[in-house]
């Protein structure tokens, strides 16, 4: 036999044999993984810093100059105020379901806020 038959007896063997070697598989759910390796709890914990973050939506602008945000606190967002730039959140609702609209009265006579509010996630939305 010459060596380039020898080389491609080889190369068929080693074909062969990866097309009958079983991919690992994990099945969670309806969630099905081939050849995915495990995430390292190392570097699931690192990454906990990246996904842990809160974001803020801009609502209105209040008549003394501060604005109202929707942010997350907890498990849900919620109308907050902020009395001036680099100021702290100071939260002013707390409701079970999410706020994320919020408007101001256009009277500046009267200090509050109009806010939209569904009840069990129903979608069927009323003012407040």
């Amino acid at each position: 036999m010459k060596y380039g038959q020898v080389l491609v007896l080889i190369m068929l063997a080693s074909l062969a044999l990866s097309a009958h070697a079983q991919p690992e598989r994990v099945e969670r759910g309806q969630l099905v993984l081939e050849d995915i390796p495990e995430i390292p709890a190392e570097l699931y914990q690192r990454l906990q810093q990246y996904q842990n973050t809160r974001s803020a939506s801009f609502a209105d602008w209040l008549h003394d100059g501060g604005l109202l945000i929707s942010t997350r606190f907890g498990d849900t967002r919620q109308i907050h105020r902020v009395r001036r730039p680099t100021g702290a959140r100071e939260q002013l609702t707390f409701f079970p379901e999410p706020l994320t609209n919020a408007a101001v009265s256009p009277d500046e006579s009267l200090d509050g806020f109009v806010y939209t509010r569904d009840v069990g996630g129903n979608e069927f939305y009323q003012l407040y």
